[in-house]
């Protein structure tokens, strides 16, 4: 499993927040979002926006 995927249950678990919630939120499917938190680039902004309001601001782990 991918460090970056990792990272990102992690950060749901301290959120209380599903895979399946944070993907119906950003209109997307489960299998495209951890493809997106696998290769972060593939978000769109409004996907970051739209994780920036349910807290989950992963982009300083994404930058390492």
């Amino acid at each position: 499993m991918n460090d970056l995927i990792k990272e990102f249950k992690i950060e749901l678990i301290k959120q209380d927040l599903k895979i399946q919630e944070v993907a119906n939120k950003l209109g997307i499917s489960k299998p495209t979002l951890l493809k997106r938190v696998a290769n972060p680039e593939l978000f769109t902004l409004d996907n970051i926006k739209n994780l920036k309001q349910m807290k989950l601001n992963l982009i300083k782990e994404w930058k390492q």
